[in-house]
This record gives structure tokens, C-alpha cells and sequence, in this order.
């Protein structure tokens, strides 16, 4: 299964080290590939990589789409998007 989401970078701080941090201990618990692809720039990064999601460089307002396939697809984009939805459970 592949599925493509788009997200929205709304924390002030942008894609910061303890989102990204609980963005790969999420993805890593899911037998699937999962990327996120800035349309800023056109960097994709690895979902199971710190250094990867660093490097995007996503600030705030930078739309993403997370590219996901393989078959737990369906429930790793559900996660990861929360976190997105969510803000990162952290105020704005």
C-alpha cells in the first residue's frame, strides 16, 4: 500500500529536535517505509532518520507530504500525521 498525506509545519519553531525525535521513535516501530518531502525545496528526508528530518530545515508554515508504503502504510501515516495535527503536543 502507498499513500500520500499533506502536512503543515504550524509550530513557530518549525521541525525542531524533539518533534523529530518522537518522529523516528514512531516511525521505527512500523514495518513500512516512511519519507517526508518538502515542497519548499524539494528535500526528502527519512522518517526513521534524526539527521535526515534535520536537514529539511522545515520552518513554520512549510508544507510537507509524508510518502508512505509498505504494509503498515496506513497506520504509521495516521501516527505521524497526528503528531503534525497535534502541533507536536506542544504550544504554539
Amino acid at each position: 500500500m502507498n499513500i500520500e498525506r499533506k502536512l503543515t509545519v504550524k509550530h513557530k519553531n518549525g521541525l525542531h529536535a524533539r518533534p523529530i525525535t518522537s518522529i523516528v521513535r514512531a516511525a521505527q516501530k512500523f514495518n513500512c517505509d516512511l519519507h517526508l518531502m518538502s515542497t519548499v525545496n524539494n528535500k526528502k528526508a527519512d522518517c526513521k532518520s534524526v539527521l535526515s528530518l534535520l536537514l529539511l530545515g522545515a520552518t513554520q508554515g512549510t508544507e510537507l507530504i509524508l510518502y508512505s508504503s509498505g504494509p503498515d502504510a496506513k497506520l504509521a501515516t495516521d501516527e505521524i500525521s497526528g503528531f503534525f495535527e497535534r502541533n507536536f503536543d506542544e504550544a504554539i
